[in-house]
């Protein structure tokens, strides 16, 4: 196995790719993940949160805004979502706030998507995280 690590000079500190299945990884530099991985012109972003807005509405509109910013940064954007996966901290009082957001947001793409409840234990800087999404696209061709 050969690997190869340049840095990037965008918001990713590092990318390594593994020439032998072609697979590209992206940011941070945590030993544990990546935030974006790009195999077979399929682009995989890890689960991805808000800074902790106070409400389902803030939250998943900082979580969407996130996800653009990574999509661009692989080269594809959200109309090129195949699958969004969400958790949401209580899906009784949260899921038609989320929903009305991410309803606002996806208008041009239409993935698969699933919803769960989650327990969700982890607050950010003391405020309660109430929703995850992650997300895999297509590059386009």
């Amino acid at each position: 196995t050969r690997t190869r690590t340049r840095t990037r000079t965008r918001t990713m500190r590092n990318v390594t790719t593994q020439s032998n299945a072609n697979i590209q990884r992206l940011g941070p530099e945590d030993p544990r993940l990546s935030q974006i991985v790009i195999h077979n012109n399929t682009v995989y972003l890890s689960g991805q949160v808000g800074s902790g807005g106070a409400d389902i509405k803030a939250q998943t509109k900082e979580t969407c805004d996130k996800i653009d910013q990574l999509l661009s940064l692989a080269g594809t954007d959200k109309t090129n979502l195949l699958q969004c996966m969400i958790w949401v901290k209580d899906i009784k009082n949260d899921y038609a706030g989320m929903n009305e957001v991410y309803n606002e947001w996806i208008k041009d793409g239409k993935p698969v998507r699933a919803c769960v409840e989650s327990n969700m234990v982890y607050k950010q800087e003391g405020v309660q995280l109430l929703v995850e999404i992650q997300a895999t696209a297509a590059l386009p061709q």
